[in-house]
């Protein structure tokens, strides 16, 4: 006859694995909003930089802008919100 066993897991083995779940999530959190500034910085100084072509009074490059606000929104989208308010605010100034 085969003796059955009773085992206890300590509470510790549990703490340990939330604590590596936790660990990872904020390491990827963190990855993603490096790989959302490095598209959302560039987009917002190239259309900075248009701007004030505008405001000098020369001819700003149409083209550079969509491309500026299509890195922004890339950012916006893979940082989770990061630069939200300041993509709305420059797209309400356009129009």
């Amino acid at each position: 006859m085969v003796k059955k066993t009773k085992t206890v897991t300590p509470i510790m083995n549990y703490a340990r694995v939330g604590f590596g779940f936790g660990i990872g999530w904020i390491g990827s959190f963190i990855l993603m909003m490096l790989v959302a500034m490095l598209f959302f910085i560039p987009g917002f100084v190239l259309l900075q930089r248009e701007q004030a072509k505008e405001k000098k009074g020369e001819e700003p490059n149409g083209t550079i802008k969509v491309v500026a606000y299509i890195l922004m929104v890339i950012g916006v989208i893979l940082g989770l919100g990061f630069g939200g308010g300041a993509l709305l605010e420059e797209l309400g100034g356009e129009f």
